[in-house]
């Protein structure tokens, strides 16, 4: 119930609630599902049975939270007869073996609400982001990146100054290149338009440069340099 409303959520939609939401529901994580067999799993718990619940929230209570992290989600009630008013279930036996819940339905709603959500991509074949939501304090400073999609591997490449790398293009892969120190010219190209002409930009310290698929691109180091390659 929680992924639908969120999805409905997600695309500024309507959620019909029976009966006015009245109807409990016991609810939880599906990330602590998994955990919660791992954790049963590494034990010997004699086939005894554990109820792997950890929020109790009502139709309307679930539906709300969608309404926060939306405002223009819509919702409306009925006078639907129901045949009950739902069950609770208690988790008070799983906690006692020492298993802790990680995620809450908050939490989960939020998320799901924005991942599913439209997203406003940047139209340029290669672009430049900074670091957002810093922290700063007297140890120094946390930025923040968010990536457009999961990476699996991350290269770590030091340039000297003068020289050239990339001088290529992915044909799948989005490129996202985050440079720690030092300074480097970007040019690409648009490999789909003919005689598209050549872009350049200045990279330096704390930039990310996204470079689209099917985008020719080149780094020439004008300082000696360290960058990270965070790809999938």
């Amino acid at each position: 119930m929680p992924n639908l409303f969120s999805k409905i959520a997600s695309q500024n939609g309507t959620i019909k609630m029976f009966s006015g939401g009245v109807q409990y529901k016991s609810l939880v994580s599906v990330f602590d599902v998994a955990r919660c067999c791992k954790f049963m799993a590494d034990r010997d718990f004699n086939r005894q049975i554990y109820h792997c619940t950890n929020e109790v929230m009502t139709v309307r209570q679930v539906a709300e939270l969608c309404k926060e992290f939306n405002p223009k989600l819509t919702l409306t009630s009925t006078d639907d007869e129901i045949p009950n008013v739902g069950y609770t279930l208690s988790n008070k036996k799983l906690l006692a073996t020492g298993f802790q819940f990680r995620y809450n339905v908050r939490d989960s709603i939020q998320q799901m609400i924005k991942n599913w959500s439209v997203a406003q991509k940047n139209p340029d074949l290669e672009y430049i982001e900074q670091g957002t939501k810093d922290f700063i304090d007297y140890r120094g400073k946390i930025s923040n990146y968010e990536l457009t999609e999961p990476i699996n591997w991350i290269g770590y490449i030091e340039s000297k100054t003068g020289v050239m790398r990339a001088n290529h293009y992915h044909p799948v892969q989005e490129q996202k290149v985050l440079l720690i120190s030092g300074e480097y010219v970007s040019v690409h190209q648009d490999l789909a338009e003919p005689n598209a002409p050549l872009i350049t930009q200045l990279a330096q310290p704390g930039d990310m440069i996204v470079t689209k698929p099917n985008v020719a691109h080149t780094m020439v180091f004008t300082k000696d340099s360290v960058l990270l390659n965070l790809v999938r």
